[in-house]
């Protein structure tokens, strides 16, 4: 684990929704123009949320700022969740956290009337979210799971350990303090 600097860190233990994702890349925005070059911790403790925000944070951080980012994953990253962790270059898991993976959703509102044409419009666009975050997991595990493993990861919910995050490519290391004797 790289070093934290208190005016380099960052924490998110937030659901992920438009507002909490627009707060993050403001909060990564401004310390990245303020840190250029150096490592920015961001420390991540969410049950997930809205897709669509959080592949625009992912999309902001990865393509746009690109900040020298570890990321540190505490408690449960769940749903969506996971995709926050993977932006970092260096990813950090505490020995308890586990990773929670289940299929992409959409909520729709009470009361909604959809027709087979919005019906399958709507399946069209989640599976694209869905392949695109198979690419994204393939990529930045660096093909220790492939887009079929997250693909099963998705669609069986599964929950990864610290040691299973290591091995399949999401965590780089896990973290913990000895205590002295």
């Amino acid at each position: 684990m790289y070093q934290c600097s208190p005016s380099r860190t960052i924490s998110f233990f937030d659901e992920v929704n438009g507002k909490s994702m627009e707060n993050l890349g403001g909060d990564l925005g401004r310390v990245t123009l303020a840190n250029q070059g150096k490592w920015i911790s961001l420390f991540l403790c969410s049950s997930g949320g809205k897709v669509n925000p959080a592949f625009a944070i992912y999309e902001l951080v990865r393509h746009i700022l690109r900040p020298k980012l570890q990321t540190v994953a505490l408690g449960e990253l769940g749903s969506i969740a996971p995709l926050l962790y993977l932006m970092g270059d260096h990813r950090v898991i505490t020995p308890e956290t586990t990773l929670w993976f289940h299929h992409i959703y959409r909520n729709v509102v009470e009361k909604v009337q959809i027709n087979t044409l919005a019906a399958g419009r709507m399946r069209k666009e989640l599976l694209l979210d869905e392949r695109k975050y198979f690419r994204i997991i393939e990529e930045r595990t660096c093909g220790k799971t492939t887009k079929k493993e997250a693909r099963c990861l998705l669609h069986n919910e599964r929950t990864l350990n610290a040691k299973d995050a290591v091995k399949l490519g999401f965590a780089h290391e896990i973290v913990s303090v000895k205590n002295p004797p």
